[in-house]
This record gives C-alpha cells, sequence and structure tokens, in this order.
C-alpha cells in the first residue's frame, strides 16, 4: 500500500481524481489538502517527525495560499523529505510552468484531464514509474 497525498484546491477536480487514483492504486491511502499554505505546514510536522510523509505527491501547480511552486520549494528544500516523488498535476499547459516545476526538482509535469479513463491511465501509469506499485 502506498500513501498518496493530493494537493488540489478545486473540490470536483478532487473528487474526480481522488475516484482514479483509487481505480488506479486499489489499497492506496490517499489524503487531500485543498490550500497551498495547508499543504505547506503538513510537509513542516513530517519534516518535525510529528507525521509520516507520505510515498507520492500529486500537486496542483494553482493554490490559493502557497502556490504550488512554493509547496515544491519547500519540500526540495528539506532533507527529511529528500527522494519524495512529487507529481505537478495541473491545467496549465505552459511551457514556463513546465520549464519552473522541473527546474524545482518535480519528478513529472502532467496536464489535467477530466476525463475518467485518460486521467486513471496517467495517474497509474506515474504511480508505477514513481513508486514502482499499483
Amino acid at each position: 500500500m502506498i500513501r498518496i497525498l493530493l494537493v488540489e484546491d478545486d473540490p470536483d477536480h478532487a473528487e474526480l481524481i481522488r475516484f482514479a487514483l483509487e481505480d488506479a492504486a486499489p489499497g492506496s491511502e490517499i489524503h487531500w489538502i485543498d490550500h497551498g499554505t495547508r499543504a505547506i505546514e503538513h510537509f513542516d510536522r513530517c519534516i518535525a517527525g510529528d507525521e509520516q510523509p507520505p510515498d507520492l505527491v500529486f500537486l496542483d501547480w494553482k493554490l490559493p495560499g502557497h502556490k504550488g511552486d512554493e509547496v515544491l520549494r519547500h519540500i526540495r528544500g528539506a532533507a527529511a523529505l529528500n527522494g519524495l516523488p512529487v507529481a505537478v498535476l495541473t491545467s496549465s499547459s505552459h511551457q514556463g510552468d513546465r520549464d519552473l516545476a522541473v527546474q524545482l526538482g518535480a519528478n513529472r509535469y502532467l496536464i489535467k484531464s477530466l476525463a475518467a479513463s485518460a486521467l486513471e491511465s496517467t495517474l497509474r501509469t506515474t504511480i508505477d514509474e514513481l513508486c514502482g506499485e499499483t
């Protein structure tokens, strides 16, 4: 079983992604955080050893509070989170966003598909590549 953290502010998108994750990685533990600042607070608790970090993060790029790039910088700046796979999952197809995500250490940059079968397939492939299991 893998622990997946979904950081996504849109509740409709989060619900669709959660359903796709449940199909792509049955038995996984999926947690949802809906705000960039709350995501950073979560990772601070992981860094302090108060919470176990996830095995994989799906991170929206356009978040309220701290934006996706700030959350990714925070993750990559923490030795305790070294090696944590982060896949940016966003509606932004802007090349500058993609370039920044890669520069900051994102393992994948995925454009959201709201078609359930395409989303599930993308998530399954990402989980297989980054965690080695589904």
